[in-house]
């Protein structure tokens, strides 16, 4: 685990076949597909030990989402990830990286 704020930290992705809700009990690097609000969703345990969830289908509405090349066990996410954390009331970027070929790349 990294406590470096923000962290800067990389490491390999490793697919789980675990209900997203708990990804939060695996090493950072794992990752689970999901749903949430009609969206496929990409459920990380990023390097700084924190959970993001990213919305990666549908593609071309007007919600947010990553492009994703489809790859359900190396995938690459665009654009990177930027992510963020409260510490002391105060919000703080936690970990910042690319999805890359099924690794996690600090950037």
């Amino acid at each position: 685990m990294c406590y470096n704020k923000p962290c800067r930290c990389s490491c390999d992705m490793t697919l789980v076949k675990a209900n997203e809700k708990y990804i939060g009990e695996y090493s950072p690097g794992t990752f689970a597909y999901g749903s949430a609000d009609g969206y496929k969703t990409l459920w990380m345990k990023l390097p700084d030990n924190s959970i993001c969830v990213i919305p990666i289908e549908p593609t071309g509405t007007d919600k947010q989402n990553w492009e994703w090349d489809g790859n359900l066990n190396k995938p690459t996410l665009k654009p990177a990830i930027v992510h963020w954390t409260v510490i002391n009331g105060k919000q703080h970027e936690a970990w910042h990286g690319e999805i890359k070929e099924g690794r996690m790349e600090s950037v």
